[in-house]
């Protein structure tokens, strides 16, 4: 008998953000993360299911977390950091979230806030869309993989670095630049809301503190 086929995991995809609109008038911002972090989604096997996006208030995402239980695994980008809108944090732990980690030591992407709510997974990403995409493309592949009971996967790859990159922060650095083979070459980035660098980028260097010279290199593919 044809074995019966298997059912994908269902990530919720949402931003947040009282600006954002999906057809956007003049005035107002055109949400780019999430059908952006739809299609990194899709490419990974999940089931996607794109939800509106949340405006920037407390009651508002204590609801969408409240009515969003068809999804094994929920993607959110914005309302993780230090602003006066930034409001999941304080709302997730208001409904008994568990919160998993906020924060992590890399750039783009320090906000980051993972949680488990119920029975399902949150990962609530940074709403620069540099910082969100390259968080989702390390975190939301573990995720499946454990959902679906694979071996997790391993991102990181050994290459060659052509010439220097500086980081004079005090994380590491995520760097976006082209590939040939195992061979990168820098591009020039002009920070975690650069989606032109991300789209011209096919991986980016693992630059730790302090800078890299050029040679022997750590490094991310991008989907």
């Amino acid at each position: 008998l044809p074995l019966p086929p298997l059912a994908r995991v269902r990530v919720g995809i949402a931003s947040t953000g009282d600006e954002l609109r999906r057809e956007p008038a003049p005035w107002q911002i055109r949400d780019s993360n999430g059908p952006m972090l739809s299609a990194l989604a899709h490419s990974l096997g999940a089931e996607v299911q794109p939800l509106s996006p949340v405006p920037d208030d407390p009651a508002a995402v204590a609801d969408f977390f409240r009515e969003s239980r068809g999804c094994q695994v929920l993607l959110t980008a914005g309302g993780v950091s230090m602003g006066e809108k930034d409001h999941l944090p304080a709302v997730l732990a208001g409904l008994g979230a568990r919160i998993l980690f906020h924060r992590i030591r890399l750039k783009p992407g320090k906000p980051l806030l993972a949680a488990i709510l119920e029975d399902r997974v949150l990962l609530c990403l940074p709403g620069n869309p540099l910082s969100a995409y390259l968080d989702a493309l390390l975190c939301l592949p573990v995720v499946l993989a454990r959902l679906e009971g694979r071996a997790l996967p391993d991102p990181w790859r050994k290459g060659h670095l052509e010439s220097p990159v500086s980081n004079a922060g005090d994380r590491p650095l995520l760097h976006p630049c082209t590939r040939a083979g195992d061979r990168l070459s820098p591009l020039p980035s002009r920070g975690s809301a650069d989606l032109v660098r991300r789209a011209q980028a096919d991986a980016c260097a693992w630059i730790p503190e302090g800078g890299a010279p050029a040679g022997p290199i750590t490094y991310l593919d991008l989907i």
